[in-house]
């Protein structure tokens, strides 16, 4: 599974890797994760391993493992509303509004299954807007739908849900395209020896990865996690 990617405080890019029962996990993924629960874990994604390091071609590592992990239910605690600092050896810290998107993306990923076994426990205060340090916390509760969570319309249009399947299919149709031209000219490189021919090949691969780029950010920003979650159970139904 694709891991969850967020800015901390910092401006440095956290991954949230999610860790079902017998996914490998931990440093290196040398370990085998046995629980019924889910877990997630955090890395630095904005960490570059060292050409000398053999982690980043053994493990599919999305960046640096902080050392933190937890069971999906411990990120929706009161004590964590506020942020999360990780064990990293630099500065990196989650705000409060990391915290509630990391547990908005857990929501769109877990099954109803999951949330309710997992015992998740919500407080409602903790995602509202104008929510203060001296507001009262109202008593917490067991959800098993993330339809009672969020104080704002939950309704999606036909016209809306139909907008947001073509902009994905449109971004991922370029993606998809770019990703042919790169494989493209990986192959004409090969081939080229003439010094001048190879180096507009260059330059060519380095607009093309910087469209790929622009493409990944633009689903990266497109993608609204209640609106997927919407689209899969409108899928189930049917």
């Amino acid at each position: 599974m694709k891991p969850f990617k967020l800015k901390s405080i910092e401006d440095r890019l956290i991954a949230i890797r999610l860790i079902r029962k017998g996914d490998v996990y931990g440093r290196d993924d040398t370990l085998s994760y046995e629980a019924e629960e889910p877990l997630i874990e955090f890395f630095d994604a904005s960490y570059r391993f060292p050409e000398s390091a053999l982690i980043k071609d053994q493990a599919d590592m999305p960046g640096c493992y902080s050392g933190d992990r937890c069971i999906v239910s411990t990120i929706f605690k009161k004590e964590l509303s506020n942020g999360v600092k990780l064990s990293t050896p630099w500065p990196l810290f989650m705000s409060k509004e990391n915290v509630k998107s990391i547990c908005e993306w857990l929501l769109s990923e877990l099954t109803e299954e999951e949330i309710k076994n997992s015992g998740i426990e919500f407080h409602p205060d903790f995602y509202k807007k104008n929510n203060t340090e001296n507001c009262t916390m109202k008593e917490s509760t067991n959800f098993f739908s993330d339809a009672d969570i969020f104080d704002f319309d939950r309704g999606y249009s036909e016209d809306k849900l139909l907008e947001y399947t073509n902009r994905n299919k449109y971004l991922s149709t370029n993606l998809e395209l770019t990703n042919k031209l790169i494989d493209d000219i990986h192959l004409l490189e090969q081939y080229v020896t003439e010094s001048e021919a190879r180096l507009n090949i260059i330059k060519s691969k380095k607009r093309i990865l910087m469209a790929r780029q622009f493409f990944e950010k633009q689903i990266d920003d497109h993608k609204d996690y209640f609106i997927e979650r919407e689209i899969a159970k409108h899928k189930f139904e049917n």
